[in-house]
């Protein structure tokens, strides 16, 4: 079982406000038309709290689809990236804002032994297994109902299925109340297999349709060491953050640490902190995967948890519109994903996601 929980702020007094109506639940609609793919159609709930943050929840991915939050001055932007509907989420290859699974991140080749068995899975990432297989979970319709604040999405894996052994029935079910948005993921197996969901939202606190890059957005994990990677897959280390790009002990700009990043791997990266974008000499941008430089990387948590067994993962904050972005988990790591391989990307409502265009912070176990 894995618990997240969101809060989104704009300014102390706004916290204040919403811990005092802690109480008031968040009102559902009824489920809205959200278009069709291939395999049927799919819905959106809408949950409202009185701290006027609207969410929308799809049946397709149990994607977050919009989430609407108040700046410094009260006007709402909707700050997740996204698509206009189902069957352009079927289509995209971004995983926006579903979850994904069973596994969340890559598996080697695609192998992986359990009880003295070899299985093979489906490779859609070079070679790899890539966030559940080539249909994870977020190219799913789920079963929804409402519960109180809330939403409870469902949906049965079967045996065999992405070559995972064993049945697998999974929940996540989405809250809001205040400016506070929980999800909580649970799984059960008829037999042993990985189970490592995550929710994987793209923000841009600027906004989805801003137009402005996260490179400026502050920056703050709760982490002191990370794990390295070698072609996109963990060495086995575990480093500290001391001294090296990745030390976001204390709130940083993203755009200079990607500039500093590139410097440790012999690219010339060049943060405009006017512009908010990251620019590469040509020659350089053209070998290997220089032109998606960006942190796609996992932090480990310090801890401790709360009183709800929840620690404090990351805080993020827009500096333009004041809003912030708290979130805690209980799970042990985050991948921190800093949108490098967006790039003239079409989103929501005629918006155009570059690269760098939003941030992930996904908290898988």
């Amino acid at each position: 079982r894995a618990k997240i929980a969101v809060l989104l702020s704009v300014l102390l007094a706004v916290l204040a406000h919403s811990a005092a109506m802690s109480a008031a639940a968040s009102v559902v609609s009824t489920p809205a038309a959200f278009g069709a793919t291939k395999e049927g159609k799919a819905y959106v709930y809408t949950l409202k709290s009185e701290a006027g943050v609207t969410v929308d929840i799809c049946t397709y991915g149990a994607c977050i689809t919009r989430l609407s939050v108040p700046d410094k001055d009260g006007k709402c932007e909707d700050i997740v990236l996204g698509c206009n509907d189902a069957a352009e989420y079927e289509s995209h290859s971004s995983y926006f804002g579903g979850i994904v699974g069973r596994v969340a991140n890559r598996i080697r080749d695609g192998k992986f032994t359990l009880g003295g068995n070899s299985y093979q899975l489906a490779q859609n990432n070079g070679g790899n297994a890539l966030h559940g297989g080539e249909r994870g979970f977020n190219k799913r319709h789920w079963k929804c109902t409402e519960v109180g604040s809330g939403v409870r999405l469902e949906l049965v894996s079967d045996d065999g299925d992405q070559g995972y052994p064993g049945a697998v029935e999974v929940s996540a079910t989405y809250t809001l109340v205040g400016s506070t948005l929980r999800l909580e993921m649970k799984g059960h197996a008829t037999k042993a297999t990985p189970l490592n969901l995550a929710q994987h939202s793209y923000f841009n606190l600027a906004g989805h349709a801003s137009g402005q890059s996260v490179l400026a957005h502050e920056v703050k994990l709760y982490s002191s060491t990370y794990t390295p990677l070698k072609e996109h897959l963990p060495t086995g280390e575990v480093a500290a953050v001391a001294n090296t790009p990745y030390d976001f002990t204390s709130s940083r700009a993203i755009g200079p640490q990607i500039q500093a990043l590139g410097a440790t791997l012999g690219v010339t990266a060049t943060y405009d902190d006017v512009q908010c974008l990251i620019s590469i000499p040509e020659k350089q941008e053209a070998v290997g995967e220089n032109k998606f430089l960006g942190f796609d990387d996992n932090f480990v948590i310090d801890g401790p948890p709360n009183a709800h067994g929840l620690a404090k993962v990351a805080l993020v904050s827009e500096p333009s519109s004041s809003r912030t972005l708290l979130v805690e988990s209980d799970a042990p790591g985050v991948q921190f994903y800093t949108g490098n391989f967006l790039g003239a990307t079409p989103g929501k409502g005629g918006a155009m996601y570059e690269r760098h265009g939003g941030v992930c912070l996904e908290t898988p176990d």
